[in-house]
């Protein structure tokens, strides 16, 4: 079931059936005071280079999380994860967490150039002037909040559903709802 579920939501994203997927939709609706900054900054055709490429940038975004999703898919429909128990000390939750730690990392590595191919994009419009080093290190901090973090969700997800087999969602909601508050502080 959680298969099937991941190869649809994945499907949805790579072929845009979302509707803030598709190309040229916006993300947020316009703001005349935004706009008004804007235009004291920028030219209208930077502007309008700005609006396209971002408009366009979120189809790209879920195109390749959508198409990480199907590779994750693979490597479990495959049967690849069951080569992770052979691991040292992968019985436990610290094995499945760090079977799943191993998964985002390769998953990471498969995104990399995808990354490198919108941080591209960006460059060549005008709308970045970071340097490759400075997008590297950005990406590996990113890795390093990532990875991390979760970890430690999959570890309280697992241990949420050993304590309590059938009411695990119900304490899992409200660590998740705890948890996006303190993300968004």
């Amino acid at each position: 079931m959680l298969v099937a579920m991941t190869l649809l939501a994945a499907g949805f994203l790579v072929l845009g059936l979302l509707p803030w997927s598709r190309s040229g939709t916006p993300w947020r609706p316009s703001r005349p005071a935004l706009e008004q900054r804007a235009a004291a900054t920028w030219t209208g055709e930077l502007i309008q280079q700005g609006r396209e490429f971002r408009s366009n940038g979120y189809g790209r975004y879920f195109f390749r999380k959508g198409f990480v999703g199907l590779l994750l898919v693979l490597v479990v429909v495959t049967g690849w994860h069951r080569y992770l128990r052979l691991l040292p000390g992968a019985g436990g939750v610290l094995g499945m967490t760090a079977a799943l730690v191993i998964v985002l990392g390769l998953l990471d590595l498969l995104h990399l150039p995808f990354g490198l191919a919108a941080w591209d994009d960006a460059r060549r419009v005008g709308l970045s002037t970071q340097g490759l080093g400075g997008w590297l290190l950005d990406w590996g901090k990113g890795i390093l909040i990532d990875w991390p973090m979760t970890a430690l969700v999959v570890a309280v997800l697992f241990f949420l559903v050993a304590k309590w087999p059938r009411l695990w969602p119900l304490p899992a909601t409200g660590l998740a709802a705890v948890g996006g508050i303190v993300l968004t502080l």
